[in-house]
């Protein structure tokens, strides 16, 4: 656009130093003529050329902020229904034009005035717009008039608005505004460039070739980053202004646009049905990661087979609604997976639990049936192990050491305490006499029995928390805290606590308990003889918490108490 005069002319040079300082110079009669003034001189060129020059419309005010000669199009117009094209096409107010002496220069006008969509994509450009009551062409558009003067230029017009420009046999889409979407050229191969660019000093100097741009059709304009001409275009381009208008004429030279058919919509709806159906499908029938991944696929597989419909063959899919079913779909149906899946988990959990606890009955029971003795030794060493447990985790020092999950393990895995028993022969065993101290040397071995069991479980399941605490309590719970006791001398906090508290309820029940080369002693007894190894067979922190419950052993002893056992059975101590 020339709104300006050019500054660098010899005439307002010349006229500024005699407006500001007096200066009279009389120099210019001696200087040619065409190079007074660069404005006369431009026009001059322009007129004996093939040109177009730019307009620019704008909105809100009424009032002309200049005289403009300017040049409407001369089109017809084709009504399809009952509509006026001045209430369809874009209505400009005023218009911003080039200096008188550029009037009637150029072969044709054409404005400038585009717009990005909300995201600040540039996809569409109105080809025509109205002002005071006449069209005027894009610059675009004029550009190519101008290049291929038509014998027919026609706009159709629907009921609707706009639908189409007719140039000759070329029929070029509108949407109902006027707009032409615009179908961006890819850059080639070899550049970064869609369109051969070429330097404006190269071209002054003379070293562009005239055959290169002989019978073409040129843009000029800024291209440097620096002058803020750029536009986002559709496919992630960034382009200068001068070629948008050179993808504009592209386009329609070589009837490339962006087509609407009648049939996308039906298309875009079985779509939308068919992913919703199949992802609904994916999602139910594969796991939560399984469909989250197919959400990802999915959505990719819409982006890029939208994008190459788009580039290939002009047709605009938009994939917005499949991929906010897609994310509808998962948004909705992920959480019930979810729940499902947590579901499931906390159900394998409580099978996991139950046959945990049924295998450890089922070992337990296999060596008390050895030993032959009942379950109430079973029953009644857990509970006294959990009041010890739970009354400890009531004190400052153990609070954070036996927690309730603790607590519950431990509790789980006692019973398991003489599984080593089994490897033990029958003949020392079930002796119902006094051992001798090489049989009681054997029965001791019972501990390294049962550490060998817990030990090749962990080696086929590897890392596992509730056989490390089986394997604790099976080989520490007949250890001393004076050291004095098996199978590794252990003393002190050395011993793990809960070989310490199942050492306390394992000895009470052996006290208190019926067997056949013995008479049980009463609790009060069994309290005094336990009392008495305070600080040397048990942990004395640990009896004190014992003296404190013991009434509450009474209780549970009492309660789960073994009827008359018809065989003896060995105790350990």
């Amino acid at each position: 656009m020339l709104t300006e005069s050019d500054r660098t002319s010899l005439v307002n040079v010349y006229k500024n130093l005699e407006n500001h300082f007096g200066v009279n110079l009389n120099e210019l009669q001696h200087i040619p003529e065409h190079l007074r003034d660069n404005d006369s001189h431009l026009a001059h060129i322009l007129s004996k050329g093939n040109f177009v020059t730019s307009l620019y419309f704008t909105f809100g005010q009424k009032t002309p902020n200049q005289r403009c000669d300017t040049q409407p199009l001369n089109i017809g117009i084709q009504y399809i229904g009952a509509a006026k094209e001045d209430q369809l096409l874009v209505q400009a107010d005023n218009v911003v034009c080039n200096l008188p002496i550029f009037n009637n220069t150029a072969t044709k006008e054409g404005f400038l005035n585009v717009e990005a969509d909300a995201d600040g994509i540039l996809r569409r450009v109105p080809l025509l717009m109205m002002y005071q009551g006449k069209l005027y062409p894009h610059l675009s558009l004029a550009t190519l008039l101008a290049a291929h003067p038509p014998q027919t230029l026609l706009l159709k017009i629907s009921q609707y608005g706009p639908s189409g420009l007719i140039m000759d046999d070329r029929f070029i889409p509108l949407d109902h505004q006027g707009n032409f979407a615009v179908h961006p050229k890819l850059p080639t191969a070899t550049s970064h460039r869609a369109f051969e660019y070429i330097s404006a000093a190269n071209l002054l100097s003379g070293d562009i070739p005239e055959k290169k741009i002989t019978n073409k059709i040129v843009f000029l304009g800024t291209s440097a980053a620096g002058l803020n001409d750029f536009h986002h275009m559709p496919g992630d381009h960034i382009l200068p202004g001068v070629e948008f208008h050179a993808n504009i004429v592209e386009n329609i030279l070589s009837n490339i646009f962006i087509h609407n058919p009648t049939w996308r919509p039906a298309a875009e709806l079985g779509v939308i049905i068919i992913i919703g159906l199949t992802s609904v499908f994916l999602f139910f029938q594969f796991g939560a990661r399984t469909a989250l991944l197919t959400l990802l696929l999915g959505q990719i597989a819409l982006f890029y087979s939208s994008k190459l419909l788009f580039f290939s063959n002009g047709i605009f899919f938009s994939p917005l609604y499949p991929n906010l079913l897609l994310l509808f779909n998962f948004s909705l149906i992920y959480p019930i997976k979810l729940y499902q899946s947590e579901r499931k988990r906390q159900k394998k959990k409580k099978e996991f639990v139950l046959m945990q606890e049924a295998i450890l009955e089922i070992i337990t029971t296999l060596t008390e049936t050895r030993d032959q003795a009942t379950g109430g030794h079973i029953r009644r060493t857990q509970i006294y192990l959990k009041i010890i447990a739970e009354e400890l985790q009531q004190t400052e020092r153990y609070k954070k050491i036996l927690t309730p999950e603790e607590i519950e393990v431990i509790c789980k895995v006692a019973p398991l305490h003489d599984v080593g028993k089994i490897g033990v022969p029958d003949n020392i065993l079930l002796k119902p006499d006094k051992l001798s101290a090489k049989e009681f040397e054997e029965i001791k071995k019972h501990t390294y029995y049962g550490k060998e069991i817990i030990e090749a479980a962990l080696h086929r399941v590897g890392t596992n928390y509730f056989l490390e605490k089986a394997l604790e309590i099976v080989y520490t719970h007949q250890e001393k805290w004076d050291g004095s006791g098996y199978p590794q001398g252990l003393s002190g906090e050395n011993i793990p606590i809960s070989g310490r508290v199942m050492a306390i309820a394992d000895v009470y029940d052996a006290l208190t308990s019926k067997r056949s080369y013995k008479i049980p002693v009463t609790h009060d007894k069994a309290v005094t003889i336990m009392e008495a190894g305070k600080g040397t067979h048990f942990d004395p922190e640990l009896m004190e918490v014992f003296l404190k419950v013991h009434e509450r052993f009474r209780e549970i002893s009492m309660q789960y108490a073994d009827p008359s056992l018809q065989v003896p059975h060995r105790a350990t101590r």
